[in-house]
Order: structure tokens, then sequence, then C-alpha cells
């Protein structure tokens, strides 16, 4: 919730807060007026996002279901769309969804092959990272 956004958008109004609480013998309530006005702008606007991010969230899962990802796989994509540098590994994958290790290598395999994960070989393991373009490819 960013309040300082709402008050870096309306220097004027806390100007003007600031000089009636100065005129007014230091009365706080015009500044405290303010800020609350201020909270309550950057409230209804946090829950704007909120409502716009699950409704983003929601359209992608709808349109994952209408595809052949299974649902470990529809869970992997979900978690690289909301954060972009997620990287699995078959270990993490199997303790996450508590599946055997060939089901967890089928899955991330599942992946690379329809371009939504690349490989990377990090020493003696291997990393799946999502692919630069991975929400054309699913889209598609």
């Amino acid at each position: 919730m960013s309040v300082s956004r709402i008050i870096l958008n309306s220097k004027a109004q806390y100007a003007r807060a600031y000089l009636h609480t100065e005129r007014d013998e230091n009365d706080l309530t015009y500044f405290l007026i303010y800020n609350l006005k201020s909270i309550h702008k950057a409230l209804d606007d946090l829950r704007k996002y909120i409502k716009r991010k699950s409704a983003e969230k929601q359209n992608a899962l709808t349109l994952l279901r209408n595809t052949s990802f299974n649902d470990r796989q529809i869970l992997l994509i979900q978690e690289m769309i909301q954060d972009r540098k997620i990287y699995f590994t078959v270990r993490k994958v199997q303790t996450k969804f508590r599946v055997s290790n060939q089901t967890a290598r089928t899955d991330l395999s599942g992946l690379v092959e329809k371009e939504i994960l690349i490989e990377r070989r990090s020493g003696n393991k291997t990393q799946y990272l999502p692919a630069i373009d991975f929400l054309n490819k699913i889209e598609k």
C-alpha cells in the first residue's frame, strides 16, 4: 500500500493541510484528515490492484485448464507467472508435490519440450528456469 505515492501526487493538498495547521495554532486536525484521506485512497488502490491480479490469475488458470498440462505443471506455471526469477529442480518438485523422482522429471521434461522451461546445468544438478517467452508459448 503506497501512501507516499498518493501524497506525492497531491502536493498542493499536502501543503494546504500544513498551512491550515500552522495558521490554526498548530491544530493537527487538518493534517490528520489529509493523511487519513491519503491512506483511504491508497487502500482503495490496493483493493483494485488485488482484484485485478486475482482476475489475471483466474484467467491464467482458465486458459491452462484447456491445455494438455497436468495439475502439477499448471501449478508450476502459476508460480512462474507470479515470480519470473523462480527456478525448479527435480528434488524441489518431488518434495513440493510428494511425487516420485521419475514423475517430477516427467513433469519438468514435459515443460521443457513445450518450451515453457529451459534446462541449465549448475554443478551436478539441473535447474529448470522459465523460458524468456514462456507466456507466449502458453497462449499458443
